[in-house]
């Protein structure tokens, strides 16, 4: 059942979030896929930070939860690439409307829907054994490249009048993340 979960979260919240984003927009299609962009990607980051912080929550606390967690870590990851792909639909039925779905519309995210792709694709014990110590670096700096663009799209809310409270919570959870990241690398020095 712990294998199944992340999946289940997956498609159970990131399609309530697009139907209630649908539902909302009453201004139309743009107004309304905008909003289903907009809340499939919060499930998005929201299951990403599962992944993300496995490995450093056990450096910092390992209980059977935080254990758990980093032994569905990879359920966690294909479970966040389903959501984000969600999100994509969103976004692209957004940039069609608008008439922006051209390689500049799409290539602010694209690199990293490539990297996600790429971490989806890699994410078997095959993969593993097959990209050595490739498969390390690809996924720890497709990780971070996730991250950043996740902060820096909450983040950038901060200044933008009536959105700010997105930018405080999420951007405030990006941030906590990383703080949780730091932690456990300077702990894991200091028993090195």
């Amino acid at each position: 059942m712990a294998q199944r979960l992340p999946y289940i979260v997956a498609i159970v919240f990131s399609f309530a979030a697009l139907f209630a984003g649908l539902a909302e927009g009453a201004d139309g299609a743009f107004e309304s896929w905008n909003l289903a962009s907009r809340y499939t990607a919060r499930v998005s980051f929201s299951i990403f930070l599962f992944a993300y912080l496995a490995r450093p929550l056990v450096a910092l606390k390992p209980t059977h939860i935080t254990r758990t967690l980093l032994r569905n870590r990879r359920h966690w990851g294909l479970s966040f690439a389903m959501a984000h792909t969600v999100h994509f639909y969103a976004l692209l039925r957004v940039l069609l409307i608008k008439g922006d779905a051209t390689f500049t519309g799409l290539a602010g995210g694209g690199l990293i829907y490539l990297i996600i792709a790429l971490m989806a694709l890699t994410s078997s014990t095959a993969a593993y054994r097959i990209l050595g110590k490739w498969w390390k670096r690809l996924h720890w700096a497709g990780m971070q490249a996730i991250w950043f663009g996740f902060a820096a799209a909450y983040l950038a809310r901060l200044g933008q009048p009536g959105r700010e409270h997105i930018g405080i919570v999420f951007g405030g959870l990006a941030l906590i993340a990383l703080a949780i990241r730091i932690a456990a690398f300077v702990k894991s020095r200091k028993v090195r």
